[in-house]
């Protein structure tokens, strides 16, 4: 009898170590809505700098046509014009060094373009096809080759971790794939993990520390991603209190979808458009109040912040992150919501005036030094 009990204490003891581990980190976050608008930028970021993009490239007003990818990496940026399917390449400051890949028919060309990656390792940018081809180009532009996936359809967004690349389908029985060395693979996943008919953000791996991270546009849940063993475990989730979004609510139709945004998700943190994270600071542009509005969180002091504007005036945005460094991707238009002379030294306030007084091209904004205050 002793030993039977013994046993089961056993089993109930690894069961219970067992779901410590699956335990996920929740993320609390308080919504002040009075401290919205009362922090100053440089209470976040020790400095934001410009970089104009040469014009060499651009079109006739220029402009991009409709610029929706930017990636980074250790050469300088690579932009992909979605419409015209067109990528360029530029150093670190600005200075434009050539296209690199276009849409059309011929052998080097692709139809569509959904996402860019570079790596950085062998110098190779992929170029990610939504009828699941990767075409595969040199920095210089030249043509390395193609790779049909077979098996997946309409891929919506991937990432590349060494020789594998992780495949993200709204569409497919299985969300998450992963394809190397020419065989296609499923990522499983413990439940909850549930994409369909949820807000697909645009860039939704992180890569941080060496790891590979996907997450949940609807929720800003996060799952690692271990492609050794195809697995994706849920690491972080958040909780806004009152705030937080019943995704249970969300209908799956769009209709719907921008009628919730006014009506039952208006006082709610949702979507999560953008989410990385520099060191132990992560970062996120969501909605609130259906504005956009940068959330702050740092992991190892679990302080967090809501920002709608700053003290100066202006709010902040970004599309992609390197080396602990933030990054966005505008026009002289819309530059006066991200910066103004209050927040620049006076290498960049120069930058800025030279664009108010004659300069169209396009901007890059890089933060750097992000803390919480």
């Amino acid at each position: 009898m002793m030993k039977q009990l013994l046993l089961v204490l056993a089993f109930l003891f690894c069961l219970f170590s067992c779901q410590r581990k699956e335990k996920t980190d929740v993320l609390r976050v308080e919504i002040l809505d009075d401290a919205l608008d009362t922090y100053s930028f440089h209470d976040f970021f020790e400095k934001v700098e410009i970089i104009i993009l040469e014009d060499s490239c651009l079109t006739a007003n220029g402009q991009f046509s409709e610029p929706q990818y930017l990636s980074v990496w250790n050469g300088g940026f690579i932009i992909l014009d979605e419409r015209d399917g067109t990528s360029y390449s530029f150093d670190p400051e600005g200075l434009y060094l050539g296209e690199i890949s276009r849409r059309g028919r011929a052998e080097n060309e692709y139809s569509l373009a959904y996402g860019v990656d570079v790596n950085e390792s062998s110098g190779i940018m992929t170029i990610l096809d939504p009828r699941s081809t990767l075409y595969r180009y040199g920095i210089n532009g030249e043509f390395v080759g193609k790779e049909h996936i077979e098996g997946v359809v309409a891929v919506h967004g991937f990432c590349e971790q060494k020789d594998a690349i992780v495949l993200f389908s709204a569409s497919s029985k299985e969300n998450l794939s992963k394809w190397e060395n020419g065989e296609l693979s499923n990522i499983k996943y413990k439940a909850p993990f549930d994409l369909k008919n949820q807000f697909n953000a645009p860039y939704p791996f992180i890569e941080h520390e060496g790891n590979m991270y996907y997450y949940e546009g609807a929720t800003g849940k996060i799952f690692a991603l271990n492609l050794t063993d195809n697995m994706a475990k849920a690491v972080y989730s958040w909780d806004f209190g009152e705030h937080t979004a019943k995704i249970s609510k969300l209908k799956k139709n769009r209709e719907d979808f921008f009628a919730t945004l006014k009506g039952d998700f208006y006082n709610c943190i949702y979507p999560f458009l953008n989410l990385t994270w520099t060191e132990s600071v992560m970062v996120a542009n969501v909605l609130y109040h259906n504005s956009e509005h940068s959330l702050f969180y740092d992991l190892s002091t679990g302080k967090s912040c809501l920002v709608h504007y700053f003290t100066e005036g202006v709010r902040f945005k970004f599309m992609t992150g390197y080396n602990n460094a933030l990054y966005l991707l505008t026009d002289p238009e819309s530059l006066d919501e991200f910066v103004c002379s209050e927040i620049l030294d006076e290498e960049n306030k120069a930058r800025l005036k030279k664009i108010y007084e004659h300069q169209a091209n396009p901007i890059i904004l890089k933060y750097s030094g992000l803390r919480l205050p």
